[in-house]
């Protein structure tokens, strides 16, 4: 699986050995390229073209060892901006606005779908489930109010205090990466406030 670097989130000059990159200036896959300060990549696999179309879906990976996270959904451009920012994003990405802000935008043209290896009974169950979600729907349920796909290999799920804790956490850590965006904001789960 791939780590998704959006626009601002890697440094200048930064080598990434697998992946993609997409912005607004466009979309493109990151074999041993390096990133510029202006978002664009230079490809140092000269043999393999790097441009490509605008993808039709985008898998994100969540490891929710809770399982909260269902182990795959589909997710409106709102939802993807706020479970990048709660769940998927790359270790050290501190540009969480900016990766919104892409996610949004692409959101236009992009099915976004969510993997939880959390969720699943095996790491090779979630790959398989990945490779199979683009395309599909699901229904609405559980905890964070996602549309959950049914897929083999889910054998994980969050009790009902482990659930609402989890999804107060993601409510928080998204209020503070993403100030300002509302859009985002709502799209996390509905979480009932603590009483004093």
């Amino acid at each position: 699986a791939g780590t998704v670097y959006a626009a601002g989130a890697a440094a200048e000059g930064a080598k990434v050995k697998h992946g993609f990159a997409i912005s607004p200036a466009g979309f493109c896959r990151l074999f041993m390229g390096s990133a510029k300060a202006d978002g664009k990549v230079a490809d140092e696999y000269k043999a393999m073209p790097n441009s490509l179309d605008a993808p039709k879906a985008v898998v994100l990976f969540a490891d929710d060892a809770t399982a909260t996270i269902p182990a795959a959904s589909k997710l409106t451009p709102p939802q993807a901006a706020f479970y990048f920012a709660a769940a998927c994003a790359p270790k050290g990405t501190t540009a969480f606005g900016n990766a919104a802000e892409v996610i949004l935008a692409a959101g236009a043209t992009t099915t976004f779908y969510m993997i939880n290896r959390g969720a699943f009974t095996s790491a090779a169950a979630a790959d398989a489930a990945a490779a199979k979600v683009a395309g599909q729907s699901g229904s609405v349920s559980g905890p964070l109010g996602l549309a959950e796909i049914k897929v083999e290999g889910a054998g994980k799920a969050a009790d009902a205090a482990t659930a609402a804790a989890t999804a107060k956490a993601f409510v928080a850590s998204v209020g503070g990466r993403c100030k300002g965006m509302e859009e985002v904001i709502a799209a996390g789960p509905k979480v009932e406030e603590d009483k004093k």
